[in-house]
């Protein structure tokens, strides 16, 4: 549905911002989301990005939630739609980290850190998802953190799972 709603003419659609500011607006308005919330606004941020085909426009989504991650301000509710919508912008809209600035794996490996519990999934999502849409760059990664990374093990080990699943 939010494909067809931003790739069609329709009279009277939101533009690429108005759409996002409104699927994503519980994250900042809302306490207490569910993990599958972030998921699923997640998601669909990314299928706007990817199905609106303006590189620009979804490099620039990226630098925004590049920047509430980075940003120690942010909420948990932010830094875990951040870490979960970067991965989607990787698995939907690949290109948008080519030729980029942002290292997305760079950004999401951090969480892996953090006290919180669901934010850590998120990451190992995240990464697992980067994987899935572009596999020569973030897969090598993710074995070599397996290798060098024992604590951090079972969060990759979770980020390949994210890849076999892709892959179905």
């Amino acid at each position: 549905m939010i494909r067809t709603l931003v790739s069609n003419p329709i009279p009277g659609k939101p533009d690429f911002e108005e759409l996002l500011d409104q699927l994503t607006a519980p994250v900042y308005d809302v306490p207490n989301l569910s993990r599958q919330a972030f998921q699923s606004i997640s998601a669909a941020t990314g299928v706007v990005a990817a199905a609106s085909g303006d590189i620009e426009k979804a490099r620039s989504l990226a630098d925004k939630l590049a920047d509430q991650l980075r940003n120690e301000k942010s909420t948990d509710a932010i830094r875990l739609f951040s870490v979960h919508a970067l991965g989607e912008l990787g698995r939907r809209c690949p290109d948008v980290y080519e030729n980029s600035h942002i290292e997305p794996e760079k950004l999401i490996i951090p969480a892996f850190n953090s006290n919180s519990e669901d934010l850590k999934a998120a990451a190992a999502q995240a990464l697992g998802a980067l994987a899935v849409g572009n596999h020569t760059r973030f897969l090598p990664f993710i074995l070599n953190e397996i290798q060098t990374q024992p604590k951090r093990q079972y969060l990759l080990l979770h980020a390949l799972k994210e890849v076999d699943f892709g892959q179905v």
